[in-house]
């Protein structure tokens, strides 16, 4: 038995990423550049960091069809992700990557079969 379905885990992706959406909204875009220290990520790096990993499950399950992380290039995976994290976007694009990203895996999770979410 699951103690979370398919609509209660997608509900709290949403939940989640409406809170992450907040945060990003609240930030001022002169701060999107900001880095606590030399070689740390950007504010506007994290954010996209959240938005692009969360393909990683619809990936992993649905498109590439893996049981293991032997089978999946996860470096391919982490070098895309710094691509993206590295490309410049503004803050109103990077916020509708958020949603967009969030919303997207929220409803592919809503959807699936209880039994494959007990494996």
């Amino acid at each position: 038995m699951n103690l979370y379905g398919p609509k209660q885990l997608a509900d709290s992706i949403r939940s989640v990423r409406r809170n992450t959406v907040l945060i990003a909204e609240d930030i001022h875009e002169d701060d999107y550049l900001y880095r606590p220290t030399v070689g740390c990520r950007s504010v506007a790096e994290i954010l996209i960091h959240i938005a692009f990993f969360s393909s990683f499950d619809y990936l992993f399950h649905e498109e590439e069809h893996v049981t293991t992380m032997e089978a999946f290039d996860s470096g391919q995976f982490l070098r895309d992700g710094e691509s993206q994290e590295k490309r410049n976007h503004t803050k109103s694009k990077l916020i509708e990557l958020l949603r967009d990203s969030g919303e997207s895996w929220a409803e592919w999770v809503e959807f699936l079969p209880e039994l494959f979410l007990a494996e």
